[in-house]
């Protein structure tokens, strides 16, 4: 802890903002050699870099899965960023662990790490209750789901009485 954040499941927790954000840390695309540490000398944040990690071939099936399951979101804030790399995964499933990813993936694979980059500073209230709500123990939740032939998901709103009878 650096005296203002906090890790908590995988979130980073901002106890002065009192914000949550994802916890996941640079991505760099290099190899690592047993008993030895990796160069780290490109991050995967910048376009550029994984347009020629990919070229290159450093990117493989199994270093894109890797980099896929460090964003860990047990609170789902992020899902809809996350079922996106999850279905860009699915092609690649007939690929050995080490082979480089296809050419005709790399520009969807740009698009979502950059995506993932940025959303590394995204922050979102861990409270999220009105200050002018009445009761904050009288919840009302509305629960919705939806599905498709690849995915499904559900959500639960919370509402609260306000003040103003809203």
């Amino acid at each position: 802890s650096d005296g203002r954040t906090i890790g908590c499941l995988g979130l980073v927790w901002d106890t002065l903002d009192d914000t949550l954000s994802l916890g996941f840390e640079d991505s760099f695309y290099l190899k690592r050699l047993k008993g030895q540490k990796p160069v780290h000398n490109q991050d995967l944040a910048d376009p550029s870099v994984i347009a020629a990690a990919l070229k290159e071939g450093h990117l493989t099936r199994a270093g894109v899965l890797s980099r896929v399951a460090e964003f860990y979101d047990p609170c789902g804030f992020w899902e809809p960023i996350k079922l996106q790399m999850k279905l860009a995964l699915q092609p690649l499933n007939g690929l050995n662990w080490s082979d480089p990813i296809p050419a005709d993936h790399h520009e969807e694979w740009i698009r979502l790490f950059s995506l993932m980059a940025e959303t590394k500073s995204a922050k979102i209230s861990r409270c999220i209750l009105p200050p002018d709500c009445v009761h904050p123990i009288n919840i009302r939740l509305l629960c919705l789901a939806d599905a498709a032939a690849n995915a499904c998901g559900t959500e639960v709103y919370a509402g609260v009485a306000r003040l103003d009878g809203s």
